[in-house]
């Protein structure tokens, strides 16, 4: 994607290139097609491999544009490739399953870890990719993602690779990561980082929904959650490492979350103020009106509007003398504002 980005290279060193191979992860359909369109003379071939069996898939030169562009390509010299179902039954052509490879390149074992070789090397001699895919007629195989990354929101199992594909169409994005957050009432939400292209305005959330809508994505895949990064955490291969994206995501929602907190213990502790002021009131008009009504004092009612002038008037105004005893005369009756 550098390469791809202005003046990192000129135009009569980029017509000079012949062969570029792409790699380290899942590429996708438009960074394919603006490679071919930047070089020229070069034909890319599209790689796919791992730490355990080395090359296992890889496009051909004279392949059309559209397997490139699609496909990793099919199984390089004796590795044999299968898609099979989650009970491990092998599934046909064009269906969506786990890819599982038998090379004599794979590893026997994992060194000293036998949970992870139970789970990854099956006894027949087959290792189980954890990637998910589908084969064409032709033997092509279409990477859709890693088992492990797919996203279940509400019972809807989607890949992310689905919606990032989508979305780094918007001008303003660079690179793109769609990640599950935990969620307690549809198990998973989707949390998006995207680094913003460079001399472009960050996209909005909304922004990116439009844009998902517009394409007729699922609304189940839209993300929820917009964060904008600098970069994105990568590994040495040029994977993204989603495990710390999510990490990321469910630290936030926690702040989040006690932030929440924060502001409603607040909010219950001006509710109480305003419950005590107003018990308090209450209970002075009270006692202002049984003194009235015991000593038959006269009332002058004050409109309500003068009470809530700000001026700090109190509702009530007594200048009774306690001395009093007997029923009042006028010489003992004080003026007493009540509502």
């Amino acid at each position: 994607m550098d390469l791809l980005a202005p003046p990192l290279l000129d135009d009569q060193i980029l017509v000079r290139i012949r062969r570029f191979a792409l790699s380290g992860t899942t590429c996708s359909p438009d960074l394919v097609r603006r490679m071919r369109e930047t070089l020229p003379n070069c034909k890319p071939i599209v790689f796919w491999g791992m730490t355990e069996m080395g090359g296992a898939f890889y496009t051909r030169p004279e392949d059309p544009p559209e397997i490139i562009e699609q496909t990793v390509g099919r199984a390089s010299g004796p590795c044999v490739v299968a898609v099979v179902d989650e009970e491990g039954k092998r599934l046909s052509e064009g269906q969506e399953g786990e890819l599982i490879i038998r090379s004599p390149f794979a590893i026997e074992a994992y060194f000293k870890n036998p949970e992870a070789t139970a789970e990854s090397v099956m006894s027949d001699g087959w290792f189980r990719t954890g990637d998910l895919g589908r084969m064409d007629p032709e033997g092509n195989i279409q990477i859709l993602g890693r088992q492990k990354e797919l996203i279940n929101r509400g019972g809807v199992k989607f890949l992310p690779q689905n919606v990032e594909e989508v979305l780094l169409n918007h001008p303003g994005v660079h690179m793109v990561a769609v990640v599950g957050m935990p969620d307690d009432r549809l198990g998973e939400r989707n949390a998006c980082f995207v680094v913003p292209a460079s001399g472009e305005d960050p996209p909005s959330l909304e922004e990116l929904c439009r844009l998902l809508e517009r394409e007729g994505t699922s609304k189940c895949m839209w993300p929820e959650r917009l964060e904008i990064v600098e970069s994105l955490p990568l590994t040495p291969t040029g994977k993204i490492q989603r495990a710390l994206l999510r990490k990321r995501a469910i630290e936030q929602l926690n702040n989040g979350a006690e932030q929440s907190s924060n502001r409603t213990a607040e909010q219950v502790k001006g509710w109480n103020h305003s419950l005590r002021n107003y018990f308090a009131l209450s209970f002075y008009c009270s006692f202002v009106l049984l003194i009235h009504c015991s000593l038959q004092l006269p009332v002058r009612e004050t409109p309500l509007p003068s009470l809530l002038s700000g001026t700090g008037r109190p509702l009530v105004e007594s200048s009774i003398r306690p001395s009093l005893v007997g029923p009042p005369s006028s010489e003992h009756t004080a003026g007493i504002d009540c509502v």
